[in-house]
């Protein structure tokens, strides 16, 4: 099964995997880091890289970070070096619509099908409405 890691600053990551279970439920192979206030860098990158290797299987593993070019983002880019699979995705801009369609879609997706399908979602995840 393909590991999915959320990765936010502050409390963002498991207040979004706390309503993801809400609604799906039993929630396997999923995982939270999150940026502390004052926290060191390299330690945030240590303890992504050890939640990663713990995810990581031979179907890969699924990085959600909350934007692009930030630390969280920035830690699981520098980690893939020395993680154990070449099936190794981040995608930055995590969304509820965007997390539940992966989480319900990774066992009949391989990573890069999902990882694309996911990618494709980026209209139907943020939909706006003027009156």
């Amino acid at each position: 099964m393909i590991g999915i890691q959320v990765i936010t600053h502050g409390k963002m990551a498991s207040g979004i995997l706390d309503t993801v279970d809400m609604v799906l439920g039993n929630l396997e192979n999923i995982a939270v880091n999150e940026l502390k206030r004052e926290q060191d860098i390299e330690t945030l990158r240590r303890e992504v890289l050890e939640t990663t290797n713990q995810l990581t299987s031979s179907d890969g593993v699924l990085i959600f970070v909350d934007m692009f070019g930030a630390s969280p983002y920035n830690t699981s880019f520098i980690n893939s070096r020395e993680v154990n699979t070449d099936n190794y995705k981040i995608i930055a801009g995590v969304n509820l619509p965007l997390l539940m369609e992966a989480i319900s879609n990774r066992s009949s997706m391989d990573i890069n099908q999902l990882y694309t399908h996911l990618l494709g979602m980026r209209e139907q995840s943020i939909i706006g409405w003027e009156k």
